[in-house]
């Protein structure tokens, strides 16, 4: 059996032989300015209606001037307002455009993701990454200089879990 063969958001998002949309959070224009986050939910909504298979989100903790997009990321914590956004919607995916692993215990994210599957099932993507943003290592500590490594064990971490629960909501 295909791991994804009863997501249903995954079957939506990945047809074979067809081009399918996604849009990601905030739903804004916001090269200059940081984002209102006003009407998300009634755009999240109207995404859904119109055929968008899915909504992404950033973890994006701090403004990085690095970057030059000053308004760049999730304004609210990705996970609680990927939550909220499964709340007022009904069967759009979303997803995480992606989860710094090094920035985020492992354990904890495992946490999270069963329990939004298990709230909206059939719903979340994960996507993982090592982070690029200096300014969220320095706010927590972490090393930038370390994240391929701190990525590979949480990764590995995650799997190894995965594979000892895979029925398990942790």
């Amino acid at each position: 059996m295909n791991l994804f063969e009863k997501h249903q958001a995954y079957k939506r998002t990945y047809q074979e032989g067809e081009l399918t949309l996604g849009l990601h959070i905030p739903l804004e224009n916001y090269q200059f300015s940081t984002p209102t986050m006003e009407k998300q939910v009634e755009l999240a909504q109207g995404a859904e209606q119109y055929g968008f298979t899915a909504l992404w989100l950033r973890d994006v903790l701090l403004k990085d001037p690095q970057f030059g997009d000053p308004a760049t990321g999730q304004i609210y914590d990705m996970m609680i307002y990927l939550t909220y956004l499964a709340s007022k919607t009904t069967r759009i995916g979303l997803g995480t455009a992606a989860a710094v692993l090094p920035l985020r215990h492992p354990l904890r994210v495992a946490k999270e993701v069963a329990t939004i599957d298990q709230l909206f099932p059939e719903r979340l993507f994960l996507g993982v990454s090592s982070g690029d943003r200096q300014s969220d290592f320095r706010g927590l500590n972490a090393s930038h200089a370390n994240r391929g490594h701190d990525f590979v064990e949480a990764f590995r971490y995650l799997t190894n879990f995965r594979k000892k629960s895979p029925s398990s909501s942790v």
